[in-house]
């Protein structure tokens, strides 16, 4: 299988299960699926810039949790699973916690910070490949 296609699988796979159980929590609102979806959108870009360090041998990964756990210079499938694994962690977070400010806070606060990311890899000349 081409990574290509793998990687397409794997996105489908994190929309198609994270929006559906998202709609499915009673106290889940449209607005709360919406702030999901604006992070993992945010996440998949920063996932796609992040795989792209392998093609440049100037940058290494900067973050210090991805970079423990990717290392330096990061290959695709460790790559998918990593922020697969993260995007997922961050629905359940903020499904288990109350609606209102405090669930409204974590999404926000996730997208800016995975909005720092992406603009931090966009600086440094990364760019998302399919």
């Amino acid at each position: 299988m081409e990574t290509e296609n793998l990687i397409m699988y794997v996105l489908i796979l994190t929309f198609s299960l994270s929006v559906p159980m998202a709609c499915r929590a009673d106290d889940w609102s449209k607005a709360d699926t919406t702030r999901q979806m604006v992070y993992t959108a945010l996440m998949t870009v920063d996932m796609l810039t992040t795989m792209d360090i392998s093609n440049h041998d100037d940058i290494q990964e900067a973050g210090v949790a991805t970079r423990q756990i990717l290392g330096d210079n990061p290959e695709t499938l460790p790559t998918i699973g990593y922020f697969a694994a993260v995007a997922t962690l961050n629905y359940y977070v903020a499904k288990n916690l109350p609606a209102g400010k405090w669930r409204t806070g974590w999404q926000t606060g996730s997208s800016i910070l995975a909005g720092s990311y992406v603009i931090n890899n966009w600086r440094l000349g990364l760019r998302p490949e399919w």
